[in-house]
């Protein structure tokens, strides 16, 4: 009888093997890439749907100390409104309501336009219902006045499309959506 001893010696990888590998996980880092840069422009949209929905339940405390929309500038620089009035910026009026600058800063705006350099805001006040009352508020168009409800009066916008071609909306009565 033979009495061979087989010995196992302990193989490595290739070069061949480890290229291979190499290769393959680099396809599918590529092919994962933008899914992840979509995640992240969904994850920085939903943060400024956090932003619109903190000023709108700052907006309506506001609005319930004086029973009236606050009256705001949107670009403090240069005013609309004359200085007896006393319209500030969004921060300056909503700030004892709980706004800091966070709040008045979106992501995809200061990494592009960057209106919140210029206006102190990534968002626009829209004026439409500045000083009217909360319990029947009329909105002013071309053909008159009108009760509009809440639900369809935009109040705080994005400057511009900023999130992949959408924006983002709050509206009087405090939901946020895109569009």
């Amino acid at each position: 009888m033979w009495n061979v001893k087989t010995q196992t010696e302990p193989r490595g990888f290739t070069l061949i093997e480890l290229l291979l590998v190499l290769v393959m996980v680099g396809l599918l880092g590529s092919l994962a890439m933008p899914v992840f840069k979509q995640l992240i422009k969904k994850a920085e949209s939903g943060a400024c749907v956090g932003n619109l929905s903190q000023i709108g339940i700052s907006v309506m405390l506001a609005a319930q100390d004086t029973n009236r929309f606050p009256t705001i500038e949107t670009d403090p620089s240069n005013p609309v409104y004359p200085e007896e009035e006393g319209a500030k910026g969004l921060l300056e009026t909503l700030e004892p309501y709980g706004i800091e600058e966070r709040h008045l800063r979106c992501v995809t705006d200061v990494n592009g336009p960057n209106h919140f350099a210029r206006t102190g805001s990534s968002y626009e006040w829209r004026p439409i219902l500045d000083g009217a009352p909360v319990a029947n508020p009329k909105v002013y168009g071309r053909w008159g006045s009108y009760n509009m409800p809440l639900s369809r009066v935009r109040l705080v916008s994005d400057f511009g499309s900023v999130h992949n071609g959408r924006q983002n909306l709050l509206y009087a009565d405090g939901h946020t959506r895109g569009f």
